[in-house]
């Protein structure tokens, strides 16, 4: 009776401490910032199994890839270089590619910061024209619209688009239509601004919800601000390395010291929604000596979160720069090269 009443009482304990550690995790403080702090990692033990690629023709593969995306059946990345989108099958055969190049007209594009995959459209955000563009699966260009900020990230919050624009005074994020007839639009998200965080601070990645609304990661940031579908915030969630924002601009004894981005020590390097969790690729650039040299090595980390916000686990990934999964798989893009992944250990 004694045995079962200690064991009844470390299993009680357990339960409160995960509660509390869970709830110090995520914060519901409406629009203010949160400092963040440092939390160990629970790492998953997993093995990986590179799988066959099977386009590997020089025609058929970008030649500057940059980002990974899926929208359940095909995986997507940019040609930086030609300024358009490879769509593949799960398999890696490619499809079609989607966008006219690079230039000014119908369906080119100056460049491509990001694109966000609904169920029928390919939405693409090309700052250097003030625009997002809006093409077919198949390729096919439909329509434009232009903004009056520059819209460097998008994504869809089951209403509208969502349009990231860190250089707007009046919020960084802005909802419009995905009619582009109407042109009606909604700037929100000017509590990072009142913060005195500029562009370079504040860029970061978007994903849409499973259910409705939207997630915001900063890349220099440990923290993930989840908003609902009227655009409010619900919670803001801290991630494990415990990075808190950076000033653009830093006055020290009268003299102007920029943030550089060599300064990052951790980043988020990208994310991705799959099955109801996020998934965010962390980099950890090491420690430092008195002089600003790294003294160890850097690591890299994808850490798991529910759809609630609740932290899970984390793994190390294969080499990777960016990624999606798609069909149970880990699609990774690294030095220029696409790989297939099925990873033992993980529950995608």
């Amino acid at each position: 009776m004694k045995k079962k009443s200690i064991l009844l009482c470390v299993i009680l304990a357990s339960i409160i401490g995960a509660f509390f550690i869970y709830k110090y995790r995520k914060v519901d403080v409406g629009y203010n910032l949160t400092e963040p702090e440092k939390y160990p990692r629970i790492f998953l033990e997993t093995t990986n199994f590179e799988m066959s690629f099977n386009d590997s023709k020089f025609e058929t593969l970008p030649v500057v890839p940059m980002g990974l995306k899926s929208d359940g059946e095909d995986f997507y990345t940019i040609d930086f270089a030609e300024m358009v989108i490879f769509r593949y099958t799960a398999k890696g055969e490619l499809i079609n590619k989607i966008g006219n190049g690079i230039g000014k007209g119908p369906g080119e594009m100056a460049q491509i910061s990001d694109f966000y995959l609904s169920e029928e459209y390919v939405w693409v955000s090309d700052p250097n024209q003030f625009m997002i563009h809006k093409f077919s699966k198949e390729g096919i260009y439909i329509d434009s619209r232009i903004l009056k900020s520059h819209p460097t990230r998008i994504a869809d919050d089951s209403l509208n688009l969502v349009v990231m624009s860190v250089g707007s005074p009046d919020g960084i994020f802005q909802s419009i239509s995905k009619d582009f007839s109407n042109q009606n639009s909604k700037v929100f998200g000017g509590f990072m601004s009142r913060n005195n965080l500029g562009p370079l601070s504040l860029d970061g990645w978007l994903e849409k919800r499973e259910e409705s609304g939207f997630i915001y990661v900063p890349r220099l940031a440990s923290l993930a601000y989840y908003f609902n579908i009227n655009n409010n915030l619900d919670f803001i969630v801290k991630t494990p390395d415990g990075e808190n924002y950076k000033p653009n601009l830093d006055r020290s004894e009268g003299e102007e010291k920029r943030f550089t981005l060599e300064d990052r020590d951790k980043e988020n390097l990208w994310v991705d929604m799959y099955n109801d969790k996020l998934y965010i690729l962390a980099l950890d650039r090491g420690d430092r000596n008195s002089n600003g040299e790294y003294i160890t090595k850097s690591k890299v980390y994808i850490d798991i979160y529910d759809k609630n916000g609740e932290y899970l686990n984390s793994f190390i990934p294969p080499a990777t720069e960016y990624f999606t999964i798609l069909d149970g798989k880990f699609v990774s893009l690294y030095n220029s090269t696409i790989r297939i992944y099925r990873i033992e250990g993980v529950s995608f």
